[in-house]
């Protein structure tokens, strides 16, 4: 089946159809595209690999060989992040921020969600065992619980 498509950039929140041929639906998975369909099933945030490979390198003109001398890295070990398979630690989310002019933070953010996403999935069927507890209003507040989800 075939769908018109977008580009999902804005949010680096990217959905998923469920009559996808595979091949939009990995690259809908490395947040590239985003199908229109009534069918959405959200999918994966992007790895932060994918976004400093697709978006930020070239935005700032570097190579993979360059960008990997500049940040003081080995080019294997960069590779291994824009592939996706390495996670950005809390040291490589400051080197790519300096390198980047972006934020720790922001690295670590993309981290996150993505991580967070998977895990969820991993564990859908024990989630819902799980009983939710809501602690009291003035806990909330002295532990700096914000409702974000």
């Amino acid at each position: 089946m075939v769908f018109s498509h977008i580009i999902a950039h804005e949010s680096m929140q990217v959905l998923a159809f469920r009559r996808l041929s595979p091949i939009t639906l990995q690259l809908a998975n490395k947040g590239r595209i985003m199908p229109r369909s009534r069918d959405a099933l959200p999918v994966a945030p992007p790895h932060p690999g994918w976004i400093l490979r697709d978006r930020v390198l070239p935005g700032l003109g570097l190579s993979v060989s360059q960008a990997a001398r500049e940040l003081r890295i080995a080019r294997q070990t960069l590779h291994r992040v824009l592939a996706g398979k390495a996670a950005v630690s809390p040291e490589m989310a400051a080197r790519l921020a300096r390198l980047s002019g972006t934020t720790p933070r922001f690295w670590l953010d993309r981290q996150q969600q993505h991580d967070l996403w998977h895990a969820e999935q991993a564990l859908t069927g024990i989630l819902g065992l799980i009983p939710t507890h809501t602690l009291p209003a003035a806990l909330q507040a002295e532990i700096g619980l914000h409702h974000d989800r």
